[in-house]
């Protein structure tokens, strides 16, 4: 559980730094007002300042944006599932027990690159040891046996139903309808001007634009890549307010969704023994013991609603109504905890995931 929550960690820490780039490079304002505060600036201040300024309608700095933003989204994508991928072999005692479509798309792309063996090399392969590991998978012998350059293989542009496609092919069906009914892609939109009709509406039709700012986002890497200037580039601040805020929460929701597979994956997580709130609280606020086990804001827990399993993130912490920042695996005590999704007294709690 706690590879998964990395690497969703290692990908919020580049999305902030790429918005810290985004912020500089918007600053016109603020760069006048320091050329204006100097008054007799030499001419490599003067050289240095004008650089600044050109910094919002560089060509080189909107491409350095747009690549880097795309390869922090592919590049999160194939480790979470690559993460995924492990925890499913190492709970999976047989090769004919795995997903059948991720079987059938193994087979067919190891084939593929046997009938042409100088591609293994291509892709840092090594041809005699993915034959022997192919052999182990047969014989059910899963663990690192299968490649990950096979099983999470996708086109050049990772477009939003690809996404869907590869998390399908791992065993998590219906992938797509459980992001779209989750409480955080709904919540989201929400909280972004579309009112509760409307998103409803929207979701009935199953409207493709749910996903605009992924689809603008690949576009634009494609305009990148393939051609240095782009005719129909988007603001900075469009980039920062509409297609970072949507990026992190798409990712946000398939990280979540990965996490309630792998928990239906293996029962020797460490569970809570009494799994029944004390108290909720505006269908937000936990009152639990937290059973000696350590809990901080930002951590995730994991409980069961109606048979089916979900997972928030902790907001806020309290013990007799003062805020704390967490509580040791020493204390065990009653705590309030705030979480960013629903809950009910019925829902039933299972472990939590530490950030740290």
């Amino acid at each position: 559980m706690k590879r998964l929550l990395i690497e969703y960690q290692v990908f919020l820490s580049r999305v902030k730094e790429i918005q810290v780039l985004l912020k500089k490079a918007d600053k016109n304002i603020c760069v006048e007002k320091i050329e204006r505060s100097l008054s007799n600036p030499d001419h490599e201040t003067l050289d240095y300042i004008n650089f600044l300024k050109s910094l919002s309608g560089s060509q080189v700095i909107y491409n350095a944006v747009i690549i880097s933003l795309y390869g922090c989204y592919e590049n999160y994508i194939d480790n979470l599932l690559g993460v995924y991928l492990d925890i499913m072999l190492e709970n999976t005692s047989a090769y004919d027990q795995l997903p059948e479509k991720l079987q059938k798309k193994y087979r067919a792309k190891f084939g593929e690159y046997l009938t042409n063996p100088q591609r293994f090399n291509k892709i840092d392969l090594d041809l005699n040891k993915e034959v022997s590991n192919y052999n182990n998978l047969l014989q059910s012998n899963l663990s690192g046996s299968m490649s990950k350059k096979f099983a999470i293989a996708h086109s050049g542009n990772l477009h939003v139903q690809e996404i869907f496609d590869l998390i399908n092919v791992l065993g998590i069906e219906n992938s797509k309808d459980k992001v779209l009914d989750s409480y955080m892609f709904k919540n989201f939109h929400l909280e972004n001007g579309m009112d509760e009709l409307e998103f409803n509406t929207k979701r009935a039709r199953n409207k493709e634009d749910f996903f605009l700012p992924i689809e603008t986002l690949v576009e634009q890497r494609n305009s990148v890549a393939h051609s240095w200037n782009v005719e129909d580039r988007i603001t900075f601040r469009e980039i920062n307010d509409v297609i970072i805020p949507f990026l992190r929460m798409l990712c946000g929701c398939i990280y979540r969704l990965c996490v309630c597979c792998a928990f239906d994956l293996n029962s020797d997580y460490p569970l809570f023994e009494n799994q029944q709130p004390i108290k909720i609280i505006n269908n937000r606020i936990i009152c639990f013991n937290n059973q000696n086990k350590r809990i901080s804001i930002g951590d995730y827990i994991i409980y069961e609603a109606d048979g089916v399993v979900k997972v928030a993130c902790i907001k806020n912490m309290q013990i007799n109504r003062k805020d704390i920042l967490y509580i040791s695996e020493e204390d065990s005590k009653d705590i309030g905890l705030e979480i960013d999704e629903t809950i009910r007294k019925t829902d039933k709690l299972k472990m939590v995931i530490n950030m740290t």
